[in-house]
């Protein structure tokens, strides 16, 4: 029996954090039953098939197929933007979110 390939592995542990089984997922996506079952043994999706699942996850196709730890590029983006702010560019930023909320309600 062959291991699990990266790509299959990362497919259910989205699909469990979203509470979803695979076959939930290849059901709406419109996908037959056991697509997604059959990249089980290091076979890969087609670039069509990877952009859909990238895009119903949020996750970059290079997490999908393993070729980076990171999720979602624009988060690493907004990460090193954030790590670049100086103390009080960081405390500016805080206090102009904390602003939003409170004129949102939602705090």
């Amino acid at each position: 029996m062959e291991q699990e390939s990266k790509f299959y592995l990362r497919l259910k542990s989205l699909s469990s954090d979203l509470g979803k089984s695979i076959n939930q997922v290849e059901k709406e996506l419109g996908y037959s039953r056991n697509a997604l079952h059959n990249y089980n043994e290091n076979h890969m999706p087609s670039a069509l098939r990877l952009i859909e699942l990238s895009d119903y996850f949020e996750v970059s196709p290079n997490y999908l197929i393993g070729k980076s730890d990171v999720l979602n590029s624009n988060k690493l983006c907004l990460n090193d933007m954030f790590d670049n702010l100086s103390l009080n560019e960081k405390m500016e930023l805080f206090s102009i979110c904390t602003r939003w909320v409170i004129s949102k309600g939602e705090a």
